[in-house]
């Protein structure tokens, strides 16, 4: 697992609407707790420290929440860019604590992809208030 995915880097994609925006909050939170529980568990010396077995589960358990999440999901039909943005950025998590599953440039490829992703859901969330910003509601 690298170091990113220890801290629990936040998502982007919780600008998304509906039950794929509550499973992508739920995804941030997890990670962002996994994150946590892993610095908390890197400072101890399992030989010196009893409470690093504790620590350890609590991370654990963190990561399986995370990791319910992601699978749920991955259930989910998206019905938009930014549906399909959560989704994205909860694969990549996924993959991500395997660190044996991508290479090099397939990791490269897959980040250019991602930051491609969120810019265009970006865009398209600014051209939408744009368009809706310049009427008045009825």
């Amino acid at each position: 697992m690298s170091e990113r995915q220890h801290r629990g880097i936040k998502s982007t994609a919780l600008s998304a609407e509906g039950p794929m925006r509550d499973l992508g909050r739920e995804l941030g939170h997890h990670r962002a707790r996994a994150g946590r529980a892993w610095r908390r568990y890197a400072s101890l010396s399992e030989k010196v420290d009893p409470a690093a077995t504790r620590a350890h589960q609590v991370w654990s358990d963190a990561i399986d929440d995370a990791l319910r999440t992601a699978e749920a999901i991955s259930q989910e039909q998206p019905r938009s860019l930014n549906d399909l943005l959560v989704q994205y950025e909860a694969i990549w998590w996924w993959v991500g604590e395997d660190d044996n599953v991508l290479d090099g440039s397939t990791r490269r490829w897959l980040t250019r992809f991602r930051h491609s992703l969120r810019r265009l859901a970006s865009q398209r969330i600014s051209s939408d208030h744009a368009v809706g910003g310049g009427t008045s509601g009825s």
